[in-house]
């Protein structure tokens, strides 16, 4: 493996860490087997030629990217822009699905068809998609708070 292909796997790997553990303080133990291959992972830093990248913390053998690492990584770039894209899709996704039940009778919901649902949730969707690409959340409010 070449130095630039152990980067990149670095930096998939460093995305792929991110979207499992970012949101927990304390790590997931459903996670573990992710986490040692991270961790061996990140032990072959030395003999891919990229050691600056990597911090080996030899009382605990643990291992973690360099501050270096995470200034020159796009990685970080390429989650800022899933996040943001992610952020907006859902909203405009709950949004949308929650505007398309507010016209349908309850015991209709249920029985709705999925052809019946997206009939209904796209116009809906586009128009809270330019909407938001025009003033992103200025408008948006809570009523009766």
């Amino acid at each position: 493996m070449t130095e630039n292909e152990y980067r990149l796997l670095l930096d998939f790997v460093y995305m792929a860490n991110w979207v499992i553990n970012s949101h927990h303080v304390d790590q997931r133990g459903d996670a573990e087997e992710y986490d040692m291959l991270v961790q061996k992972l990140y032990s072959f830093a030395d003999e891919a030629d990229c050691g600056e990248l990597v911090h080996a913390d030899r009382e605990t053998n643990e291992y973690t990217p360099t501050g270096y690492y995470e200034e020159t990584t796009r990685a970080i770039e390429l989650l800022e822009e899933y996040d943001d894209d992610t952020f907006w899709d859902a909203l405009i996704s709950r949004l949308a699905e929650r505007d398309v039940y507010e016209q349908v009778e309850q015991d209709r919901r249920d029985s709705m068809s999925i052809e019946e649902y997206w009939e209904r949730s796209e116009p809906i969707e586009e128009a809270y998609y330019q909407e938001f690409r025009r003033r992103s959340l200025d408008r948006l409010r809570l009523v009766d708070v």
